[in-house]
Parts: structure tokens; sequence; C-alpha cells
């Protein structure tokens, strides 16, 4: 298995890796009163980082119809 694909299925947990060994270099972004500033900062973070997991997820919302 090429490195390319294996970067492609395992994308999800390389991101998390990356995105948890960032917060441990560098910390003092995400603490309170830190660099990311606002009234409230996990609203920086928050609504965008859902609103892109939601658009980007492939899997469709499961709908159930009523059944007679």
């Amino acid at each position: 298995m090429g490195l390319l694909v294996r970067i492609r299925k395992e994308w999800f947990i390389i991101g998390i890796v990356l995105v948890i060994l960032s917060a441990k270099l560098q910390p003092s972004v995400g603490v309170r009163g830190g660099e990311c500033v606002g009234d409230s900062p996990s609203h920086l973070v928050h609504f965008p980082l859902v609103s892109h997991l939601i658009d980007r997820s492939s899997v469709p919302v499961p709908v159930q119809t009523p059944s007679r």
C-alpha cells in the first residue's frame, strides 16, 4: 500500500494527531485570554468546525418515515 493511499485512508486520524501535537507544542493559543481573543473563543472554533464537519460529511442524516 503506497504512502499516499495510506494517508488518504487515514486522513481523520492523522488530522487528530496533528491537532493534538500542535496543542502540545503551542498551548498558549487555546488558553483563556490567550492568542484566540474574543468574547468566547470557543465560538470562533466551535461553530465553523461543526459547520465544516456537517458540510464535508458524506454520511446522510438518517430520516425515519412513519410506518403504516
